[in-house]
Order: structure tokens, then C-alpha cells, then sequence
């Protein structure tokens, strides 16, 4: 079993592309579950708790202490594959067959090094779209309490840079989605059985 997540710009189509994803029957991809976030935030607490190797002189902020030091510590390294473990069982129930596993969440390509040193053999597809329509989109959706230009176009900007592995071109799919999937299967090393026909944008 591999693992295989989906990341990008909210209002991308990372949503759409998990659904299709999901609908091969070798694939098991949840919608936003936060597991790197859970990781991240197991791990956080740890390090606010302490140096889990003993030492005294930490400040107790994340950035002053590395995912690879509190990866290195074999408890810790223990608890994270016992996590990976539980997350493989729980896609198994989902599809017994699965090749692929894991999870659609946009925020994933900011925690890259997480993902590196937890799941070395991850396979990650990165949705894009035209920069009009994403900010259009996030305007339309953003809550009331968000400057929703300003907020839109910096989140778009940011993502711009985050883009790694397989890149999914909402724009390039709106015209072939079969052809697209092809490729995305190419990408995964398995067939194309990919039930396009839920393809659809607002």
C-alpha cells in the first residue's frame, strides 16, 4: 500500500479530484481527514510538553525544533508508524483491494517535510487553476469575516509556489477529463478506471 494525497489552492478542484480518485476501485482517498495535521499537531503538543529526549534548554515553540530531531527519537517514530498503521486499516475497511491510500486536504503541501520523513514513498497530486477563476471562486466562498480580495489573492499567490508531484490542471481537464485521468493513472502506475463523468466545476 502506497500513500497518495491531494493538495492545492482551495477552490482548485482538489475536491473534485478526490471524488475521482475515490472512484477507482484501488483507491481509498478521504476528504480532508487532516492526517498530516494530525501528525503535525501529535508532534506539536510533544515538543510543547518538552524535549522528549530530555534536554533542558528548548524553547518551547515549534519552529525552534525540528520535524527530522523529533523524528529521530525512536518512541516517537514508534507512535508515528503505529498512527500510519491505524490510518492503513481504516482505508482497508473502506477497500479491501486498495493500493493507494490517504487523504485530500489543500493545506498539505505546506507540511512537505512532514510528509518526506512520514511517508517517503507518497504520492501527491497538486490541482491548479487559472488565477481568475480561483479568486473568483474564493470571494464567492470565503466567510463574510474574510477580506475576501485581498485574502483570496494572497492564498492564491502562496500556493503558486507549493506546487510538487503530479500537477492537475483544472483548466486542462475541463477539455479532456478522460485524457487527463489517463495521465494521472500513468503517474500511479495502475489502470484508468476512473469514473470522469463526476467531473463538473462551478
Amino acid at each position: 500500500m502506497k500513500p497518495l494525497f491531494i493538495c492545492g489552492c482551495a477552490r482548485s478542484g482538489t475536491t473534485i479530484c478526490q471524488k475521482i480518485l475515490d472512484s477507482h476501485p484501488l483507491i481509498s482517498i478521504t476528504n480532508e481527514m487532516q492526517i498530516i495535521e494530525l501528525y503535525h499537531t501529535f508532534l506539536n503538543r510533544l515538543f510543547i510538553r518538552g524535549d522528549p529526549r530530555g534536554h533542558k534548554d528548548l524553547k518551547d515553540r515549534w519552529g525552534d525544533f525540528s520535524i527530522n530531531d523529533l523524528l529521530e527519537n525512536e518512541t516517537l517514530s514508534t507512535i508515528c508508524n503505529g498512527l500510519k498503521l491505524g490510518l492503513i486499516a481504516e482505508h482497508k475497511q473502506r477497500k479491501p483491494d486498495m493500493i493507494y491510500y490517504g487523504d485530500k486536504s489543500p493545506p498539505i503541501a505546506l507540511r512537505m517535510d512532514l510528509v518526506n520523513k512520514v511517508f517517503p514513498d507518497a504520492k501527491i497530486i497538486t490541482c491548479t487553476r487559472n488565477r481568475e477563476d480561483t479568486i473568483a471562486s474564493l470571494v464567492r466562498n470565503l466567510p463574510d469575516e474574510f477580506d475576501k480580495e485581498k485574502d483570496a489573492e494572497r492564498a492564491y499567490e502562496d500556493f503558486q509556489k507549493l506546487k510538487v508531484g503530479f500537477i492537475l490542471d483544472l483548466d486542462e481537464c475541463k477539455k479532456d477529463p478522460y485524457k487527463m485521468y489517463q495521465k494521472v493513472a500513468e503517474y500511479l502506475d495502475i489502470d484508468d478506471r476512473f469514473d470522469t463523468s463526476l467531473f463538473k466545476v462551478d
